[in-house]
């Protein structure tokens, strides 16, 4: 008898966001190439996998970030190895609402410049993977003020991802 691993080990989603993480022990590539309305930052926290974007392939090792823009075809496919834990966070743009306007900084823009992926240094994959957790444990903690840490969480990695792209 052969045990499949799939444990979701978190999934929450408000308006304009969602993020989930799931880990996989067995061969997984996503039946068809997809897009949606949403920007996506994909991280593999332990693993390796192909990562199609367009009309390119993309390897992708662990401690990595995948920036997709939004309606931009793109699919995951197994490496070698087929396990890995990794953590996809969809978005609307106008969840970031003031934190952009205090600056000249334009999250189309940097999407459209800066897809692809973006390998992290150790130090970056703690200080990555921690806003991630504090995005999910503030999404599910759901009070008034949740919404707002939520944007600077994700402003920080966006920010992280642009000084190193």
């Amino acid at each position: 008898m052969i045990f499949i691993l799939e444990e979701v080990i978190y999934q929450e989603s408000r308006p304009r966001i969602s993020i989930d993480r799931v880990i996989r022990d067995h061969d997984f590539t996503m039946p068809s190439k997809h897009f949606h309305n949403e920007y996506e930052i994909y991280y593999l926290v332990k693993g390796q996998r192909y990562y199609f974007i367009e009309n390119e392939s993309y390897f992708v090792d662990e401690g990595s970030l995948v920036i997709i823009n939004k309606n931009q075809v793109h699919k995951t496919a197994t490496y070698e190895n087929p396990y890995h834990d990794r953590i996809v966070l969809e978005f609307n743009e106008s969840i970031l609402g003031e934190l952009t306007s205090l600056s000249n900084f334009s999250i189309p823009s940097f999407f459209q410049n800066y897809y692809g992926v973006i390998p992290l240094d150790k130090e970056l994959q703690k200080q990555v993977h921690y806003l991630f957790i504090r995005i999910h444990k503030e999404l599910k903690n759901k009070d008034c003020l949740s919404f707002f840490m939520v944007s600077m969480y994700l402003m920080e990695i966006i920010i992280i991802a642009n000084r190193i792209a």
